[in-house]
């Protein structure tokens, strides 16, 4: 019984050391790996979820939203926004008196909405992801936008260009959504 529990064990240490490499001296005659098939570590994918991210929610206050995230609230072209390190965008540019985050957006490809949706996405793969509660819509500059209500209220959307999904977000009305995705740059 003992060393029936003993086997599996030293197989895994044996097969995580191999893994790993042994580490000889500086003249041993190992082989070396080329630069190309060096091991590379996956993205770490995070997910924007329908409650928001890393805590935050959409329409939660900005002053708690920069808590949470440890950054401050600063002012650019007219509106507020949470600067932190992170590549999630959280800002109030719809309506500018607001102190509540109303937009939360990203260009970045390791991060994954609600419903599997992420940056460089094709269009078709969007809209299968979106499902037939999706809305379209096409913006003065050609650009695609697909939305959709979740729970709550809270919407999810997808701006695509030349079929390539290029940002998306999420906002915690319709409304919200859909002006703030139109909405990109100040």
């Amino acid at each position: 019984m003992r060393h029936t529990m003993l086997r599996p064990a030293v197989c895994v240490l044996a097969l995580t050391i191999g893994m790993l490499g042994a580490s000889g001296p500086a003249g041993a005659d190992t082989p070396s790996t080329p630069a190309s098939q060096a091991w590379v570590a996956p993205p770490v994918h995070t997910h924007i979820t329908w409650k928001g991210y890393r805590g935050v929610r959409p329409g939660e206050t900005m002053a708690h939203a920069a808590t949470k995230l440890g950054g401050t609230v600063e002012a650019a072209c007219g509106f507020r926004y949470v600067a932190y390190r992170g590549p999630v965008g959280m800002d109030n540019s719809i309506r500018t008196r607001s102190r509540r985050v109303e937009r939360m957006d990203t260009s970045r490809r390791v991060i994954i909405g609600p419903r599997g949706v992420r940056v460089g996405m094709s269009a078709r793969r969007v809209r299968h992801a979106l499902g037939s509660r999706m809305r379209a819509f096409t913006t003065q500059e050609g650009d695609v936008l697909d939305l959709l209500v979740g729970p709550g209220g809270v919407t999810e959307w997808a701006a695509i260009d030349s079929q390539k999904t290029f940002m998306i977000g999420l906002a915690p009305t319709f409304t919200l959504a859909k002006r703030g995705a139109l909405d990109f740059e100040c």
